[in-house]
């Protein structure tokens, strides 16, 4: 033992009478008389004694740590210490006089304050010490521009021996000595160790501030692991912390945090700077312009659970489009501007649903930029990227809206009526089967029956059904709800009737804005003509123009005319003069855009001539549409339940 060093804890106490570290008397009264052999033995006994209480203490630190993985741990420590085997009861009352390893400061205030000022971006970088039973490391930390916190280059690890090259390079030995213990393999080594000091902990610390000068970091936090409370790693971190402080790499305020996870766990734990949330497209019902929108996953701030396996879910169902792709991509972003190419993506998978599909997607969070997908269950990973998923998006997507009125005579007999009814049908079930966006198309109906010529009274009276436009279904029901009506003239029907009322309730009922606007004519007799000509066509009794009703539509709605005609059941030449001209004109003029024969008209044929299947070519969307229970949303929140649903959005 070096001269002036207290014989129990190797403590240098120059001439003070009691050593301030173990509190050992170093200098008594005079002893009467010689030494004998019993002063001595007696004496030697205190010494051993004291020696072993003060090695023991430092066995239950050691042990308290680090005993649970290593259970012959307590009895190597044993072995080895000053004074021979323990008595009865002296390593539970070193294992009192210890306590429990003192908690420095919350691991959760201590690290949450350090990422939540990286995730915020107030430091750019820091700095994580974490001292060990084994060594000091070093590991620089940030976070990259979507705010998920993540290690600077690899970690700096130097053992305790490599700092202090007087300390034992046996794990034991290392450990017995950092608790605060020498053990008998102390001898002439304790000296140098010990009196290392707080004045010599600057220079066996110089190793670690020069890597942290390459670092440049802003904050710098200490953590210790499953060594709080041992001497030699409190006099380092305290030596540490000051110098910090001195230097301004942190505040002096709860530095450091007895903490148990892994520094990558702890990172996976730091807070989202910014909501996550799906990309979805969304396509105006009438001009069909696509925008990008969000529908939000888990909110920013968001923090995982420590265990895994409660990791946060969100789960949404959205729509594939109609039309078939190679694959659809279900992008999770983090929605930092209103333009989506400002998006950062934070997970992209590839799936192959069937058109027009729900497709129910459930995310699970890991961490900051961290989500896994746990449906659909066919999802591929790699060979798309935001910026590509991006360049397909097409600035127009979908089927044209298309509004389709049917005038419907329904004067004849059952079977004529029903053949007109039929193409109404076929049409219909057309739309069904093969429109990609059956949705596009809205069917209304106009029916007219004859006016009562022999009663001026009736004749005033109106005759047309009306069925609104709707889908299909509800369309045919209501046609199936129509009976025919006895014809009462031969010659002429009233088409200009259902003109009229198309006419007095356009931009009320029957179109949708930006939508094209078509007029199918069904019927075998031309419309009554507005006064008397050289023939026995009687004109329309309420004096409508078929004509000056159908222009005002063409320049106002710019309705597209398509008619169907059939034969009637007496032949218009029966009537003498103009008659027959004057209707084929009419029907010329009905069908303007497409004139079929009831006999020869079919379902393909009648859809292009009103363009019911236009608008998509080879155009797909590269990402899910909003589904119903989906609305847009540029923040993103918890996903705690199935298709919830935020206001607003962030439109492209």
């Amino acid at each position: 033992m070096a001269a002036g060093c207290c014989p129990v804890c190797a403590l240098p106490c120059g001439a003070a009478a009691r050593c301030r570290g173990c509190g050992w008397l170093l200098r008594g009264g005079y002893v009467l008389g010689g030494i004998t052999a019993g002063l001595e033995r007696e004496f030697g006994a205190r010494l051993a004694a004291a020696r072993r209480r003060f090695d023991l203490r430092a066995v239950a630190r050691v042990v308290d740590a680090l005993g649970d993985g290593d259970p012959g741990l307590a009895g190597r420590l044993v072995a080895v210490v000053r004074g021979g085997p323990p008595a009865p009861g002296e390593i539970d009352a070193a294992r009192r006089e210890v306590g429990e390893a003192p908690t420095v400061a919350p691991a959760g205030v201590v690290v949450g304050r350090l990422l939540n000022r990286i995730v915020s971006g107030e430091i750019r970088q820091a700095a994580v010490v974490e001292l060990t039973p084994d060594a000091v490391a070093v590991t620089g930390v940030g976070a990259d521009d979507l705010g998920v916190p993540q290690r600077l280059g690899p970690q700096r690890t130097w053992n305790w021996s490599d700092l202090l090259p007087g300390l034992p390079s046996e794990p034991d030995s290392q450990w017995l000595r950092l608790a605060g213990g020498i053990g008998a393999h102390g001898g002439g080594r304790v000296d140098p160790i010990v009196t290392v000091g707080y004045k010599g902990w600057p220079a066996a610390l110089q190793p670690l501030h020069d890597v942290l000068a390459t670092i440049g970091p802003s904050s710098v936090v200490p953590l210790v692991r499953q060594v709080a409370g041992w001497p030699m790693v409190d006099d380092a971190l305290q030596a540490l912390v000051d110098s910090l402080v001195h230097a301004g790499l942190a505040d002096g305020q709860q530095p450091v945090a007895v903490v148990s996870g892994t520094l990558d766990e702890m990172l996976r734990r730091a807070p989202l700077r910014h909501g996550y949330a799906l990309a979805l497209a969304e396509v105006d019902h009438v001009t069909r312009r696509v925008r990008l929108v969000t529908h939000p996953l888990f909110e920013a701030d968001t923090v995982v659970p420590a265990e895994p396996e409660l990791a946060p879910e969100s789960e949404v169902t959205v729509l594939a489009p109609p039309t078939r792709s190679d694959e659809l991509a279900l992008a999770v972003v983090a929605p930092v501007g209103d333009d989506p190419r400002q998006w950062r993506p934070v997970a992209l998978a590839r799936c192959a649903p069937q058109p027009g599909t729900p497709v129910r997607v459930r995310v699970a969070l890991d961490g900051p930029g961290r989500v896994r997908f746990l449906h659909p269950a066919d999802l591929r990973g790699g060979g798309r990227t935001w910026p590509g998923v991006l360049n397909e998006v097409p600035a127009e997507f979908g089927a044209e809206q298309v509004d389709v009125v049917f005038a419907l005579e329904l004067g004849g007999t059952p079977e004529a009526v029903a053949a007109r009814f039929q193409v109404v049908v076929d049409l219909l079930t057309l739309v069904g089967e093969e429109h990609p966006e059956p949705a596009a198309v809205m069917v209304g109906l106009i029916g007219y029956d004859d006016h009562n010529l022999l009663d001026w009274r009736g004749s005033q009276r109106p005759v047309v059904r009306l069925a609104a436009p709707m889908a299909a279904a509800g369309v045919l029901t209501a046609l199936y709800g129509w009976r025919p009506s006895e014809p009462r003239y031969d010659f002429a029907a009233p088409v200009e009737d259902a003109l009229r009322v198309l006419n007095e309730s356009a931009g009320t009922r029957w179109w949708r804005d930006g939508a094209a606007h078509c007029l199918v004519t069904i019927g075998a007799r031309p419309p009554h003509p507005v006064r008397q000509h050289d023939d026995l066509t009687v004109p329309c009794p309420a004096r409508h123009d078929w004509r000056t009703e159908m222009d005002q539509l063409v320049v106002r709605d710019s309705m597209r005319r398509v008619a169907i005609r059939g034969m009637p059941e007496v032949d218009p030449a029966r009537a003498g003069g103009s008659a027959r001209a004057r209707a084929d004109e009419a029907w010329r003029q009905l069908g303007a855009d497409g004139l079929f024969t009831l006999d020869g008209v079919s379902a393909a044929g009648l859809a292009s001539a009103l363009g019911l299947l236009a608008g998509y070519g080879e155009r797909t969307l590269p990402v899910p549409l909003l589904g119903p229970a989906t609305e847009p949303s540029s923040a993103a929140r918890p996903g705690a339940g199935t298709g919830s649903v935020a206001s607003g959005g962030a439109a492209w």
